[in-house]
C-alpha cells in the first residue's frame, strides 16, 4: 500500500458508515497468468453482489451502488496487483486498496465496512531505510512496504579506498599493517555514519544495516545512530537484487512484529493480574460499549457473527440467522470500530495466541 493509499485508508476507517456498505476482500496474484483468473473471479463476485443488492434494496438505493461497483471494477489494473484487494462501496464512498499481505475472501454487505484488513495494513506498513555497506561502496535505499528505491547518501565516501593510508610511511605508527587496515575501515565507517545522521534529520525512519560481519562489528562500535537502527543483517550485498534485499528486510520486520506482539501479550498478563481486562466476544463487547476499552487484542483471522440483545451492551452470538439484515456479519469488526471510536487501540496477534481468552481480549482503563 502506497503512502497516498495509507492516508486514504486511515480516513476511511475514521469516517461514519451507512447501510448498506459493501466490502469485498479478495486474495490476488501478481503474475501472469494468475491475475487473469483473478479478473474473471472478481467479475463473478461483483455480479453476485450486484444481484443481491438489486434483489434486497429499492432501485433508489440499488442502482447507484451497482453503478459504483461497475465503475470500481473498470478502474482496477489487473496487471499490477498486490497480494490482496479490498473494495469498499457505499452511497458516499467508492475505494480500492491494494493490500500487501495475503487475505481471506470476504463479501460483506452490512451497516459498516469490514475494516480489519485495512486497519492491519495501516499498522504494518511503514517507511524505513536500508543502508548497504561494503569496502567497495555503500548505498542508501528508502523502503515502503515491498518497494525500495535508492536515494543519495549525501557526502558519504565512495568506498574504503578514499581512506586508504600509505602503508610504508604509516606502519611505523601502528603495531602492524592490520592496525592500519582497522584504522582505515573506522574512518570510512565514521564518515558513512555522519552522512546517515544528516539523512535522519529529515527522514526519521528506522534503519536496517546490511553488511559483512566484520564491517557490522566495527560499525556497531562507532555509530551515533544506534537508536534509529532497527537491526543488522549479515551477508554480502554488493550484487544483491532488490527482491533479495526485500526478503532479508522482511525477516527483520517479522521479528519486530513478533516482539511487539509479545509486549502486548505481557501487558494483557499484567492487566489480568490487576483485574483490568475482559475475555471472550460477549464480555469484551459489553465492556467496550461501556467505553472502557484501552487496548483490544484480537487474533488476526477471528470473526464472529452476532446481533444486538435487549440493549446495545449485549451481544447475542448463538442461533444467529446469518442472512438476516439485523445480523452483524462480523461482530469483531464492529467491536474494532467501537474501541477506536472511544479512543482505544487495536492490536492483531497471530492465530492461537489468545486461545485462553476465546481468541479476543480487552485491556480496560479501569
Amino acid at each position: 500500500m502506497e503512502t497516498e493509499q495509507l492516508l486514504e485508508a486511515e480516513q476511511l476507517i475514521k469516517e461514519k458508515k451507512t447501510f448498506p456498505s459493501i466490502s469485498i476482500i479478495i486474495p490476488t496474484n501478481t503474475k501472469y497468468p494468475h491475475f487473469k483468473h483473478d479478473e474473471e473471479k472478481l467479475k463473478l463476485v461483483m455480479n453476485k453482489v450486484e444481484e443481491k443488492i438489486l434483489d434486497e434494496f429499492p432501485p433508489s438505493i440499488a442502482d447507484p451502488l451497482v453503478s459504483k461497483l461497475s465503475k470500481v471494477y473498470q478502474e482496477i489494473d489487473f496487471t499490477h496487483l498486490s497480494k490482496g484487494l479490498a473494495i469498499y462501496v457505499s452511497r458516499e464512498q467508492e475505494k480500492i486498496f491494494h493490500l500487501p499481505f495475503s487475505v481471506v475472501e470476504k463479501i460483506i454487505i452490512d451497516k459498516s465496512f469490514e475494516i480489519r484488513d485495512l486497519l492491519y495494513a495501516t499498522k504494518h506498513t511503514q517507511d524505513y531505510l536500508v543502508l548497504l555497506i561494503s569496502s567497495n561502496g555503500n548505498k542508501l535505499l528508502k523502503g515502503f512496504d515491498r518497494s525500495l528505491e535508492e536515494i543519495r547518501l549525501i557526502d558519504a565516501p565512495k568506498d574504503v579506498k578514499e581512506w586508504k593510508i600509505d602503508l610504508p610511511s604509516k606502519v611505523g605508527n601502528f603495531t602492524d599493517a592490520e592496525d592500519v587496515k582497522e584504522e582505515t575501515l573506522e574512518k570510512y565507517l565514521r564518515d558513512i555514519d555522519k552522512s546517515l545522521s544528516a539523512e535522519l534529520k529529515t527522514l526519521n525512519f528506522p534503519v536496517v544495516i546490511c553488511s559483512a560481519e566484520q564491517i557490522i562489528s566495527k560499525y556497531k562500535s562507532i555509530t551515533k545512530n544506534q537508536k534509529s537502527i532497527l537491526d543488522y543483517v549479515t551477508g554480502n550485498f554488493e550484487h544483491a537484487t532488490i527482491p533479495e534485499i526485500l526478503a532479508k528486510v522482511a525477516v527483520v520486520f517479522d521479528k519486530k512484529n513478533a516482539r511487539e506482539q509479545e509486549e502486548y501479550l505481557n501487558l494483557l498478563d499484567d492487566a489480568i493480574g490487576k483485574d483490568n481486562f475482559a475475555s471472550g466476544i460477549n464480555e469484551v463487547w459489553r465492556v467496550a460499549m461501556e467505553q472502557r476499552g484501552r487496548i483490544l487484542l484480537v487474533e488476526k483471522n477471528y470473526s464472529c457473527p452476532g446481533k444486538y440483545g435487549k440493549t446495545k451492551y449485549t451481544l447475542v452470538t448463538k442461533d444467529i440467522d446469518k442472512d438476516s439484515m439485523y445480523t452483524l456479519k462480523d461482530a469483531v469488526d464492529d467491536l474494532i470500530e467501537v474501541v477506536l471510536k472511544f479512543g482505544g487501540d487495536v492490536v492483531f496477534v497471530e492465530d492461537g495466541k489468545l486461545m485462553d481468552h476465546n481468541r479476543i481480549a480487552l485491556i480496560t482503563y479501569f
